[in-house]
């Protein structure tokens, strides 16, 4: 499992965990391409006879080439015409291919079983089948603490993705995942491009920094990343599994959070704006109160000291009769912040830590300012410090997510019904140093050609940690997930 005081994965090894093979057949995590090359049409300009076919290739008739230098000229646009052309085609004609491997996951997964909770009735939970080191004889599951059926009998594929070869520079672009070939014949591998040539690549407490910006939070704010995350819990998982409810009001109320026996709450804009906070336990230590730590349940046989994870988000179905706030509260280390949003009818709502805004950092008050309005900013400050002082008291690492409902504005409908269900809480991927990675390469400024690639299984990806950037020349193509 993902605990245990051994030392942290090996990443020393002569191959990546994140090697890519498709088509056909693969050897040693080459690929085979499953489609036909075709020549393309080109011309051949001979400086002193005009045009003259080349063996094997479809010719293009060159005429009125008289002098050298234009045969020459037209030679070498002929050939940024091929070229393009070349260029062009490779664009459109993707390659399929197969993930090996678990350096991708959860984002992309390589041979893997599939794991059901009978507890909780989480189900399809994929775990890696590919380590040497042995399953432990119970997998608990993450979720509630019961422990997971594993069929051990069924090896299912990795996933198959398509790479789109033919990139230029501009369309590189940090949070995509692209593939990657060191040399002509080395294996292709997959990962996350997180840092573009000029930006300074550095660590915080081992935590990966990109111009003094965690990783996690610079792609939770881009939308090509997908958000790398993992599920921490389930308010309806939690319920199916006869637990104590992980979401707890703050205080007894007949008008306040009520929870249904299926794991819904409800409440009214009428009722004492009440802060609902979200209990996280340990699975691995009897369901005792702890932080959020960074374990994979891909990684079930990897034993290695997990870590606090501190960038959490939640989604949520929300059922109103009308407009209502949403505030979400997060503990960080340093600071909380609370994120606040006005929904006018029923929808999924989703937030997270990285797009969260301080309060107070929120006030902005100017000269400018109509006195009408810096009296209406004056008490949204004072609203604001008086909300973190109380928040000072209710969040904390192990209580590290609360919520509560209020009226969209001062003069809203004096009472709205609310409905809260399949409250989900999610931790951001923490990319960062492994114990046994070296500190000193950083701060590490990329230069024009280089690029900082990251597998999304931190723990096991063999990526820029181990051998630095990677070259632009080495980069093949940009990886389109497949639907």
């Amino acid at each position: 499992m993902n605990a245990g005081k051994s030392t942290e994965d090996d990443a020393t090894t002569a191959s990546d965990p994140g090697i890519i093979s498709g088509g056909r057949q693969s050897v040693h995590g080459h690929i085979t391409i499953d489609r036909e090359v075709t020549s393309q049409p080109t011309c051949f300009a001979h400086p002193n006879r005009g045009s003259a076919p080349a063996s094997g290739l479809a010719t293009v008739p060159c005429h009125g080439i008289s002098r050298p230098a234009s045969a020459w000229m037209l030679l070498a646009g002929i050939s940024v015409l091929a070229g393009w052309l070349g260029w062009n085609y490779g664009r459109q004609n993707t390659i399929r291919v197969r993930v090996t491997g678990p350096s991708m996951a959860p984002t992309l997964l390589g041979e893997h079983y599939l794991a059901d909770c009978t507890r909780c009735d989480h189900r399809g939970i994929a775990i890696d089948a590919s380590s040497d080191e042995p399953l432990p004889t119970t997998v608990p599951c993450t979720l509630c603490g019961g422990t997971l059926s594993v069929d051990l009998e069924t090896v299912h594929a990795g996933d198959v993705v398509e790479v789109q070869p033919g990139m230029n520079r501009r369309e590189i672009k940090a949070g995509q995942l692209i593939a990657i070939r060191s040399e002509a014949d080395s294996p292709i591998r997959v990962k996350r491009l997180v840092a573009m040539p000029g930006q300074i690549v550095d660590q915080v407490d081992g935590r990966l920094t990109v111009d003094g910006e965690r990783i996690e939070d610079r792609l939770a704010c881009d939308s090509l990343s997908q958000h790398p995350r993992l599920l921490v819990a389930d308010s309806n998982r939690r319920a199916a599994s006869s637990q104590n409810p992980i979401w707890t009001p703050l205080a007894d109320s007949r008008e306040g959070w009520r929870r249904s026996d299926d794991g819904n709450w409800s409440t009214t804009t009428s009722a004492p704006a009440q802060w609902m906070v979200y209990q996280h336990v340990n699975v691995y230590e009897n369901n005792h109160p702890s932080a959020v730590l960074d374990e994979y349940p891909y990684n079930a046989s990897l034993r290695r000291r997990l870590q606090n994870a501190d960038r959490l988000g939640v989604t949520a179905e929300l059922e109103t009769t009308g407009p209502v706030r949403v505030e979400i509260a997060y503990w960080l280390p340093d600071q909380i912040v609370v994120d606040t949003q006005t929904y006018d009818r029923s929808q999924t709502i989703g937030s997270c830590t990285a797009t969260a805004i301080s309060p107070r950092g929120d006030i902005k008050a100017t000269n400018q300012l109509s006195e009408t309005k810096r009296l209406s900013e004056a008490k949204q400050l004072s609203d604001s410090t008086q909300m973190l002082n109380e928040l000072q008291t209710i969040v904390s690492p192990t209580a590290p997510v609360a919520i509560r409902i209020r009226p969209a504005a001062e003069h809203s409908k004096p009472k709205e019904s609310v409905s809260l269900s399949e409250i989900k809480i999610w931790k951001s991927i923490n990319y960062r140093l492994r114990r046994t990675d070296k500190r000193s390469p950083y701060p590490l400024m990329l230069a024009d050609d280089q690029y900082f690639v990251l597998g999304d299984n931190v723990p096991v990806s063999i990526d820029s940690r181990d051998h630095g950037p990677v070259d632009r020349d080495q980069i093949i193509g940009l990886i389109k997930l497949r639907e």
